[in-house]
């Protein structure tokens, strides 16, 4: 059996040349009725008393029960498409042959991020909630959510490319690898 080969690609400070969710939650704040519970999270944050995934969940779950945050997500997704690295896509096409499958790789949330990969063409792996349960995409939870999606028996772990570190047990898992740092 022929494996199918997969690239998977990292969104913030790599496919993009800043942190998306720091916007997305800037978009937000700015609303009056998010600002307030928006501040004490930041603050919460701030002193250390919630950690990344806690705050990002908060944050989803305030600006989630705003009547229009579907469509402003998507709108925001959208805006994001004009900031995509051409050098980085450049690096993903030079490991692309016409059966493999690009991934976006993100811990941003899959309600703006699949503006982008749905624009590229790309599989989408990012933050979300799952029957109620927040599936937080970071560090070795990349690796986790790829190996659940995409198994070894059946794909090629061909290339993959991150800004950060804690991508790296994601990163390990494939023939090639660029970590930007």
């Amino acid at each position: 059996m022929k494996l199918k080969k997969i690239n998977v690609i990292d969104l913030d400070e790599t496919l993009l040349p800043y942190d998306s969710m720091r916007k997305f939650y800037a978009l937000w704040w700015q609303r009056t009725s998010c600002f307030l519970p928006l501040t004490m999270l930041a603050i919460q944050r701030k002193l250390h008393l919630k950690n990344r995934k806690h705050f990002v969940e908060k944050f989803l779950k305030e600006a989630g029960a705003q009547p229009d945050f579907e469509k402003v997500s998507r709108e925001f997704g959208k805006t994001l498409i004009r900031d995509l690295s051409g050098a980085v896509i450049k690096k993903v096409e030079a490991q692309t042959d016409t059966a493999t499958i690009n991934v976006l790789c993100t811990s941003s949330p899959e309600c703006y991020s699949c503006m982008i990969s749905e624009h590229l063409g790309w599989a989408l792996v990012g933050s979300k909630f799952e029957n109620g349960t927040f599936i937080h995409n970071y560090g070795e939870r990349k690796a986790e959510n790829i190996l659940k999606k995409f198994p070894k028996e059946a794909h090629h772990y061909n290339f993959s490319i991150s800004n950060s570190e804690s991508d790296l047990p994601l990163l390990n898992l494939f023939s090639r690898f660029e970590l930007r740092i």
